[in-house]
């Protein structure tokens, strides 16, 4: 399972994520996030919309 830590979000974003009980990245946030974390524009869709 791939956390949002591992995706290399600031430490302060995944606390706050986790202590709402949001463990987990979508699909779309995983394959997204790295892009856009290493400063590239991003358009993504994910199956629900």
């Amino acid at each position: 399972m791939t956390t949002f830590r591992d995706l290399g979000i600031l430490s302060e974003t995944a606390e706050a994520l986790e202590a709402v009980g949001i463990m987990s990245p979508f699909p779309i946030q995983e394959m997204t996030l790295p892009v856009a974390l290493s400063g590239s524009d991003v358009i993504g869709q994910a199956k629900t919309g």
